[in-house]
C-alpha cells in the first residue's frame, strides 16, 4: 500500500506542475498575440493619419522628422477625444517613420516626393 500512495502523490504533483506550465505557456502567447495586434492597430492609425493629414500633397512636409512629427500631434489631439479606457499608446516618431517605410504605398510616395533615397532591395 505503501508505493501506491507515494505514487498517487507523485502524480499529483506532476499533474499540478503540468497544469502550471501549461498556463504559464498560454498566456505568454496570449500576450504576443495581444502585442501582434497592437502593432498592426496602430500600424492603420499611422496610416490613416498619412491620408487624413493630405501629406504627399503639401510641400511643408519635406523631410521624414516634419510628417512624423505631424501624425504624432495628429494621433495625440485624435486620442485626447476618446475615453481613457479606450485611449491607445502613441508610437514614437522612429517608429512612425519605420512603420511609414515599411508600407510600399507610401514608400513609394515618399521617394517620388525625394524625401527618402530608394534603396535598394537585398537579395
Amino acid at each position: 500500500m505503501r508505493p501506491d500512495l507515494s505514487m498517487c502523490k507523485l502524480i499529483g504533483v506532476v499533474n499540478r506542475l503540468y497544469g502550471d506550465a501549461k498556463a504559464r505557456g498560454a498566456t505568454i502567447l496570449s500576450g504576443r498575440k495581444k502585442q501582434e495586434e497592437n502593432v498592426a492597430s496602430s500600424k492603420i492609425d499611422v496610416f490613416e493619419a498619412f491620408q487624413e493629414l493630405g501629406i504627399k500633397n503639401k510641400p511643408r512636409y519635406n523631410n521624414k522628422t516634419r510628417i512624423a512629427e505631424a501624425i504624432s500631434k495628429h494621433l495625440i489631439f485624435k486620442n485626447g477625444k476618446v475615453d481613457l479606457q479606450k485611449q491607445m499608446k502613441i508610437p514614437s516618431e522612429k517608429t512612425i517613420i519605420r512603420y511609414l517605410e515599411s508600407d510600399e504605398n507610401i514608400r513609394n510616395v515618399l521617394i517620388e516626393r525625394g524625401i527618402i533615397k530608394d534603396k535598394p532591395t537585398p537579395v
